[in-house]
């Protein structure tokens, strides 16, 4: 059962990740505080506030539009899978990366759902793009196989699998979607907004 802590803070030492949710059940948080939310992106935020997985800015603001980092979607992802304990798990290796998201990593990279660079970094400040996001995605969901080809012109061999995955129209609706002009776009860095959909929907919890 997903939970959330009412109220959860505002983080802003750590961009606008929540910190650890306890408390009441999901069921009984209906929405948020926040004043920037579109009315497209409303029943995600408030999943994703209400299970403290997103949390906003000083100024009960969301920033939708703003870009994800490396380090903010790990954390996302680490706490979508329940915060797992790594205890267990090698360590990293890695330069670079804060205390505050240190689990996060261990528990990405020990899995193989995302890597560090050739000189031992994370860059965690580094803005993440769509087709970084998507990988991941499909990687902690267990990389399911099976999905129809997608119809983008845009998407690189390493990604086809998972793209595939994320349009599929057997998941109603898709997890994400393409642009008008039949591309996927995944060079373009995501943005807050976009992921919170992506992981509303994958989760399966909420109307998104």
């Amino acid at each position: 059962t997903n939970t959330a802590g009412t109220p959860i803070h505002i983080d802003s030492g750590s961009a606008g990740i929540a910190s650890s949710p306890t408390g009441i059940a999901i069921t009984a948080c209906a929405s948020h505080p926040l004043t920037d939310v579109p009315a497209w992106i409303e029943p995600a935020v408030a999943w994703a506030w209400c299970g403290g997985y997103l949390t906003g800015y000083p100024g009960n603001l969301f920033k939708p539009d703003d870009d994800m980092t490396r380090a903010q979607v790990a954390r996302l992802l680490y706490r979508l899978a329940g915060s797992p304990d790594v205890s267990g798990l090698p360590d990293h290796e890695l330069t670079d990366v804060p205390a505050w998201v240190d689990d996060a990593v261990t528990w990405l990279v020990a899995n193989s759902y995302a890597t560090g660079y050739p000189d031992d970094t994370f860059r965690p400040d580094n803005p993440i793009s769509r087709g970084q996001v998507t990988r991941m995605l499909f990687r902690t969901e267990g990389s399911p196989p099976g999905a129809p080809p997608h119809p983008f012109g845009d998407v690189p061999a390493w990604l086809t699998a998972s793209v595939d995955w994320i349009v599929d129209p057997a998941n109603v609706p898709p997890y994400a979607t393409g642009y008008p002009d039949t591309t996927y776009r995944p060079d373009n860095d995501i943005t807050r907004a976009q992921i919170t959909r992506m992981t509303c929907r994958i989760d399966g919890t909420a109307t998104c």
